[in-house]
């Protein structure tokens, strides 16, 4: 099981997550003298480190002080998943310890947790039944109801035969293993996921990543056992996985431990650009279904595969496709959550905006502004001005 805590910047004042370490803390000076519990990898309990061995790593924190970026600290061992009250207690001291450090410190965190898909261990692997996969899914249910804020997962279906595939550079093989039998399993894998998440309410099913194919041929590569070309096809096709995820529950952020992310980014843009002229024959054929599905698709698309969304902006569309007499409703900028755009018809465009206002600020308590306009002719050349 893996476990990644995402936080704001580490600047002194603030707690600081420290490679396989979190530190709640006020500062430097504060974290050499304090016995704040630190999270190491035993499963039972959090362990006080000395004041000494604190001043030891005193360099390091102060190294990362001043980045902002998010830090991570993983159990990678099946064991977490194999007895999954071991990894649901874990969640459970994590969770309660961000806790602690937003209520105290105003530190705004996420708690992801990856169970290991373990349903690979018996030969050959049962995929959909068995113990390891009653295992596997009882990890997650502990892990949800542990208070776990994203669940993902770096499933393994199709694994038996890209690996033979890519030791022997059988393409077909590792074609059919990527684009066949690995989204057939995320298909049915996040299905269930989606499911206990669901149910127990709270966790957000975040997402895949095909951390043990397209990393391991990028290794593999660099070790100069594979070519980098072959490697670098890998790690393009692995990202169908995380899509399949996406399209069966899962909606972000992404895991991208196979860095998936840019991949998943670059279809998004190539189906918005053929969305903008899908959309523009729609408008003049007055195919206002064409016109709603493709509004549809553009914010589905920026939520699930650009992740540039925020919970306003869901909120937002929610509160745009509710009224009567709206055409379709998507993003507009950067998705910030600053602006959003809805066509509607001209005769409930009141009955529209009161509409809105009330639905959007029951969710959110804040007013929102909205400005009714009309669609010009664009730009144009003038000739002789």
């Amino acid at each position: 099981m893996a476990v990644a805590i995402f936080n704001q910047s580490l600047r002194s004042g603030q707690p600081v997550i420290r490679g396989d370490e979190v530190v709640a803390s006020t500062g430097i000076e504060d974290y050499l003298e304090s016995e704040v519990p630190i999270l190491r990898h035993e499963p039972s309990s959090a362990c006080v480190v000395t004041k000494a061995k604190r001043a030891e790593t005193a360099t390091d924190l102060v190294a990362s002080s001043q980045v902002n970026i998010a830090r991570t600290f993983d159990w990678r061992v099946p064991a977490m998943t194999q007895t999954p009250e071991w990894g649901a207690e874990l969640t459970r001291l994590i969770e309660s310890h961000l806790r602690a450090a937003h209520e105290k410190h105003g530190l705004r965190c996420a708690l992801r947790v990856t169970p290991t898909d373990i349903r690979d261990q018996g030969k050959p692997p049962l995929l959909r039944r068995g113990n390891h996969w009653e295992t596997l899914k009882r990890s997650f249910e502990l892990c949800v109801e542990a208070g776990a804020h994203l669940v993902s997962i770096e499933s393994i279906g199709g694994k038996e035969l890209h690996d033979a595939g890519l030791m022997y550079g059988d393409i077909r093989a590792i074609v059919f293993a990527l684009g066949v039998l690995a989204p057939r399993d995320t298909a049915w894998l996040w299905d269930q996921i989606s499911a206990i998440c669901a149910a127990n309410g709270g966790s957000i099913p975040a997402g895949d990543s095909a951390c043990a194919f397209a990393n391991t041929a990028m290794q593999l590569a660099g070790q100069h056992m594979l070519p980098e070309v072959l490697a670098a096809v890998v790690r393009a096709m692995s990202a169908v996985r995380s899509l399949a995820a996406f399209e069966h529950g899962a909606v972000g952020p992404s895991k991208d431990c196979a860095y998936e992310g840019p991949i998943i980014k670059a279809i998004f843009i190539v189906a918005e650009s053929a969305r903008a002229e899908s959309m523009a024959r729609a408008l003049s054929a007055g195919d206002r279904p064409s016109v709603a599905r493709l509004c549809t698709d553009s914010f589905a698309g920026v939520r699930d595969l650009y992740e540039i969304c925020s919970p306003p902006m869901v909120a937002m569309m929610d509160a745009m496709l509710a009224p009567p007499g709206v055409i379709g409703a998507r993003q507009a900028g950067a998705g910030f959550g600053g602006c959003m755009v809805a066509l509607v018809d001209t005769a409930c465009s009141d009955a529209f905006r009161a509409a809105v206002m009330d639905a959007y600020r029951s969710v959110t308590n804040v007013m929102p502004e909205i400005y009714p306009v009309e669609a010009a002719a664009g730009a144009e050349v003038l000739v002789g001005k």
